[in-house]
């Protein structure tokens, strides 16, 4: 990943995040073991299954939420030239001078 200083986003943030998103997934491949009536019958798998598929999930919003908001923070900082990273928002387009007479 480009360094923060350039993009904004905290990679550290985004890899810790990974790591527990796949931590995550490690559990809900061992609840697939149990057979669909264990699923079914069993309350306790089904609220692991339940918990661990939200903190997933909340996992990926929380990185779009960074990288959002560091993207957004970057353009912010373009816009008022406090960045030299180059922004479309921040090019200005001069009228052309008037085609002169002959």
């Amino acid at each position: 990943m480009p360094d923060k200083a350039v993009t904004g986003i905290d990679e550290e943030l985004i890899t810790a995040k990974l790591t527990r998103i796949r931590q995550y997934l490690g559990y809900l491949e061992e609840l697939q073991k149990a057979t669909l009536e264990e699923f079914r019958g069993d309350f306790r798998l089904r609220g692991s299954a339940e918990r661990y598929l939200q903190l997933a999930i909340e996992g990926v919003i929380d990185i779009g939420n960074e990288i959002i908001s560091s993207l957004s923070s970057l353009r912010d900082q373009n816009a008022t030239g406090t960045s030299p990273i180059y922004s479309p928002r921040q090019a200005s387009y001069r009228r052309a001078s008037p085609i002169p007479s002959l």
